[in-house]
C-alpha cells in the first residue's frame, strides 16, 4: 500500500514538473507574440501614413497644375481677345487701302488720257511726272495692302490656334480638377482610416500589455505553487520512505 502511495505521489510530482516545464518561458513567448502583433500594427499604420503623405503631395501638385493652367488660360484668352479686337481694324485698314488703290488707278487712267491729249511738251512732262508719282504712290499702297493682308492672316491663324490651345487647356484643367476631387476624397478617407488604426492600436497595445502582465503573474504564481507543491510531495515521499524503512 505504501509503494502504491509513493508511486502515485511520484506521478503527481512528475506531472507538476512537466506542467512547470510547459509554463516556464510562457511570458517570454507571449512577449514575443505581443511584439510581433505590435510590429504588424505599426507597419500598417506607417503604410497608411505614407499613403496620406503621398496623397497630400499629389493634391499639392494638382493644385499647382490647375493654377498654372489657369494662368495659361487667362493669357491665351487675353491674347485672343486682343487679336479679335485688332482683326476688324486691320480689315478696315485693308478696305481703306483698296479704296485708295482704286482711286489712284482711276486717277492714273485720267492722267493717261490727259497725256494722250496733251499738246505741248511741257504739259506732257508735267502729266508724266504726275503719272510717275501716282505709280510710286500706288506701289506703296500695294505694299501696304500686302503687309496688312499678311498681318490679317497671321492674326486669324493665331486666333484659330489659340482656340485649339484654349480647348486643350480647358480639357486638361477639367481632368486635373476631377483628379483633385478624387484625391481629396481619398485623402479624407485615408486620414479617417489612419485615425481609426491609431485608436485601435492604442486599445490593442493596452490590452496586450494587460495580457502580458497577466501571463507574467500567472507564470510567477505557477512557479511558486509548483515549487511549494513539489516540496510538499517530496516531504510526503520522504516520510513514507522513512516509514517503510522503519517497518523493515
Amino acid at each position: 500500500m505504501a509503494d502504491v502511495t509513493t508511486e502515485a505521489l511520484q506521478a503527481v510530482k512528475s506531472s507538476l514538473i512537466n506542467f512547470q516545464s510547459d509554463i516556464d518561458g510562457m511570458s517570454s513567448r507571449a512577449s514575443s507574440q505581443v511584439d510581433e502583433i505590435c510590429s504588424e500594427c505599426s507597419i500598417k499604420i506607417r503604410k497608411t501614413e505614407k499613403d496620406v503623405e503621398d496623397t497630400e503631395v499629389m493634391i499639392s501638385s494638382l493644385i499647382s497644375q490647375i493654377d498654372d493652367l489657369d494662368f495659361k488660360l487667362k493669357k491665351a484668352n487675353a491674347e485672343r481677345a486682343d487679336l479679335e479686337e485688332q482683326i476688324p481694324v486691320i480689315q478696315h485698314n485693308i478696305n481703306e487701302t483698296r479704296d485708295a488703290i482704286a482711286a489712284l488707278n482711276h486717277r492714273i487712267s485720267e492722267l493717261k488720257n490727259q497725256l494722250a491729249n496733251a499738246e505741248s511738251d511741257e504739259q506732257k512732262r508735267a502729266i508724266q511726272s504726275a503719272i510717275d508719282a501716282a505709280y510710286k504712290q500706288l506701289a506703296g499702297l500695294q505694299d501696304q495692302e500686302y503687309r496688312l493682308q499678311t498681318q490679317l492672316k497671321e492674326a486669324e491663324d493665331r486666333v484659330a490656334a489659340l482656340g485649339q490651345i484654349i480647348t486643350k487647356l480647358k480639357a486638361q484643367k477639367a481632368s486635373c480638377e476631377e483628379e483633385l476631387e478624387y484625391q481629396k476624397s481619398r485623402c479624407y478617407n485615408l486620414k479617417n482610416k489612419l485615425e481609426r488604426l491609431r485608436s485601435a492600436y492604442n486599445r490593442v497595445e493596452s490590452d496586450l500589455s494587460a495580457y502580458l502582465d497577466a501571463v507574467r503573474r500567472f507564470e510567477n504564481s505557477s512557479a511558486e505553487r509548483t515549487q511549494r507543491n513539489t516540496g510538499a510531495l517530496d516531504y510526503c515521499i520522504s516520510k513514507i520512505e522513512q516509514y517503510e524503512s522503519t517497518l523493515l
